[in-house]
C-alpha cells in the first residue's frame, strides 16, 4: 500500500489545516498532533464534527457512514487520513 502513503500524507495535511481553523488551534499548541485523540483532547466537539464530516466528504469525494464516525481510527488525523485514502483507493471512481 505504499502508493497510498503520499495520498494519506496529503489528506492528513488538509484535515489538520481544517481542524486548526475550526478548532482555533494555534501553531504553538504542543498537544496538537496527528495522533492525538481530537475529541478527548477537546479539539473537536459534536458541532465541529458536522463541519469536519462535510469537509471530508466534499474534499475527498467519499461518503462517511455512521460506523466510520464511531470507528476509533476516526478520532485522530492520521486515522482519518488512512480511512479516506483506503476508501478512495477502493472506489471505482478513483483515478
Amino acid at each position: 500500500m505504499e502508493a497510498t502513503e503520499p495520498a494519506a500524507e496529503s489528506a492528513a495535511a488538509l484535515i489538520e489545516d481544517f481542524i486548526r481553523i475550526v478548532g482555533s488551534v494555534t501553531s504553538d499548541d504542543s498537544g496538537f498532533n496527528r495522533h492525538v485523540d481530537l475529541f478527548d483532547a477537546g479539539y473537536l466537539d459534536s458541532l465541529s464534527l458536522v463541519s469536519l464530516t462535510t469537509y471530508i466528504e466534499e474534499t475527498f469525494l467519499v461518503t462517511l457512514t455512521e460506523d466510520d464516525l464511531f470507528d476509533p481510527a476516526f478520532t485522530t488525523i492520521a486515522g482519518m487520513a488512512r480511512m479516506i485514502t483506503t476508501r478512495s483507493a477502493e472506489s471505482p471512481q478513483s483515478s
